[in-house]
């Protein structure tokens, strides 16, 4: 998931802009859609520190977009890691408006897409271009919930060889049910019976804007820790990261919650079972008071990864961490910049290519 609905921030402000910028491509996939990247090119530190072999590629969650990564302007993890020496890139999937949003019910593109759709071409476009563009052999993915889950099911369905190294940050390989809060999710059903997508960006602007609580509690609740996000930083995610998700996307993660193992649209590929078949160097990146990707899902996922090469890092009060993090403070927040982007820095550094 992306992020909460529910107010921070009391007071109307003015639009917030994205204050870093990359350069902008948009690759189109084989079925049409233009996705987008963002290019922030390796620069060497007052160091000198040299460029690395291997691009790291950021990818966001459901209900989001790139922007994600950037609402912390210099001190987000796309400048902090092109500053380490790192070819970054950070991409959309399709549905992303900077890339022409698809209408509601009619267009040459609506929100009929799944996250099947997404793994298959989505990814091979994406892979494609930057692996075009940079000489590489391979690259560093670096998802974020639902962009962590793609790479899963691609990996372990697929084998994907321009993947050499794979960091997930509060991505369910599989659903707890323990996880009470993932099953309240179905509460949110009924939205999606007449409506083609969840309208989460214009919930979350008028949110942001005004103060006011559109969107149901559980979703703030579920996926953040309001102590870990200051309220100037709740509002740029909410003006500029939000993003809405098509039903059938949404449809197929809810799917995944009931029967507990993240599956294919039509139930006939469990992406849970085919961890095992992933072989990919692997960070696994999970918060202690997430309730997306709890640690029990976090043990689960990496107990299951086939990599020999594999870590986990719970990130809590328990482990030595200066608090619980939840779902979007594990990549956003002052908390996080101190203590979960430089364990993502080094690990990188580690596992560069050859």
């Amino acid at each position: 998931m992306a992020l909460a609905l529910a107010p921070l921030a009391s007071v109307a402000c003015g639009p917030i802009a994205v204050s870093v910028h990359g350069e902008i491509a948009h690759p189109v996939t084989r079925d049409g859609w233009p996705l987008t990247v963002e290019h922030f090119a390796a620069a060497a530190s007052p160091e000198g520190t040299a460029a690395r072999k291997r691009p790291v590629v950021l990818c966001h969650g459901v209900l989001s977009n790139r922007h994600f990564f950037e609402v912390e302007g210099e001190a987000s993890l796309p400048v902090l890691l092109s500053r380490q020496g790192f070819d970054v890139w950070l991409v959309d999937m399709r549905g992303r408006a900077d890339a022409g949003a698809p209408g509601w019910y009619f267009g040459k593109r609506t929100y009929s897409y799944d996250i099947d759709d997404i793994v298959r071409e989505d990814m091979d476009t994406l892979l494609t271009y930057i692996v075009a563009q940079t000489g590489a052999r391979d690259v560093a993915w670096l998802g974020h919930s639902l962009g962590g889950m793609i790479a899963y099911a691609r990996l372990g369905t697929i084998g994907e060889p321009r993947i050499g190294a794979l960091i997930t940050v509060g991505s369910p390989g599989f659903f707890a049910p323990a996880s009470h809060h993932l099953l309240r999710f179905y509460e949110l059903s009924p939205a999606l019976t007449l409506l083609p997508a969840l309208p989460a960006e214009t919930l979350a602007s008028i949110d942001g804007q005004l103060g006011l609580s559109l969107g149901p509690r559980i979703l703030e609740e579920t996926i953040f820790q309001p102590e870990n996000i200051p309220a100037s930083t709740y509002q740029a995610l909410e003006d500029l990261a939000v993003n809405d998700a098509s039903k059938h996307e949404l449809r197929q993660f809810l799917r995944g919650v009931l029967r507990g193992e993240f599956v294919s649209d039509d139930g006939s590929i469990s992406y849970t079972n085919a961890l095992s078949a992933i072989h990919t160097p692997a960070l696994v990146v999970v918060g202690r008071a997430d309730e997306l990707a709890d640690p029990l899902v976090g043990r689960g996922v990496f107990d299951r990864l086939g990599s020999s090469d594999k870590e986990l890092v719970i990130a809590g009060r328990a482990e030595g961490f200066s608090t619980d993090f939840g779902h979007v403070d594990l990549l956003v927040g002052p908390a996080a910049r101190r203590e979960i982007f430089p364990r993502i820095v080094e690990w990188l550094k580690g596992h560069d290519g050859t």
